[in-house]
């Protein structure tokens, strides 16, 4: 990656030199020097007032819920048997669907350990391994945070009215992923079984 990066800074560099304005160069350099830094800072803020408010609805018992909600629906896509992991399971995706990632990482850590605890599966993914990582790969989010503070700053008169269209391309591209899979561990089975 650092060798495209290298050629596209070459690249513009040599631009300028050719159209004589090279002294450019300097005025481009500070000024999205500034921008990037007021972008960080503002998507800092934001990140921060709705890991906050995802915080709230954490202490208050939603990720709870939802995880109760979740489980009798990923008990039948996961094959484990072991409600502990299950558990770990619901809540990770759960919270990812709430938007809180940071909170999502550790269960998520904890259930994939008890998914190689179950089968020691040296080295190799389990079905239901793959299976929990589509659904953190597509990540279905009910409030899809970045994405609505990216819209405020960009000035967007309504920066939720995303939440719809990402709800449902999460949950396509969660479908076509989890097909895809079984498509492929069918595949794999008949391909072992010959």
């Amino acid at each position: 990656m650092g060798y495209v990066i290298s050629f596209f800074w070459i690249w513009g560099i040599l631009f300028l030199a050719i159209n004589h304005n090279l002294g450019q160069l300097t005025n481009i350099i500070t000024t999205a020097t500034a921008n990037c830094a007021s972008f960080v800072l503002k998507l800092l803020f934001l990140t921060a007032f709705f890991s906050g408010m995802i915080k709230i609805a954490e202490e208050i018992g939603l990720t709870r819920l939802l995880s109760k909600l979740l489980s009798p629906i990923l008990a039948k896509i996961f094959k484990t048997k072991n409600q502990k992991t299950l558990q770990k399971i619901s809540v990770n995706i759960s919270a990812n669907m709430l938007g809180i990632g940071n909170a999502a990482t550790p269960s998520g850590l904890a259930a994939m350990e008890e998914l190689d605890k179950e089968v020691k599966s040296d080295g190799y993914p389990t079905p239901d391994m793959c299976r929990f990582i589509l659904f953190n790969t597509c990540s279905v989010q009910l409030i899809p945070t970045t994405v609505i503070g990216l819209r405020a700053m960009a000035g967007s008169r309504s920066p939720s009215a995303v939440v719809i269209p990402v709800l449902i391309t999460g949950f396509l591209g969660l479908l076509c992923a989890l097909s895809l899979c079984k498509l492929v561990l069918s595949y794999q089975k008949r391909r072992t079984s010959l």
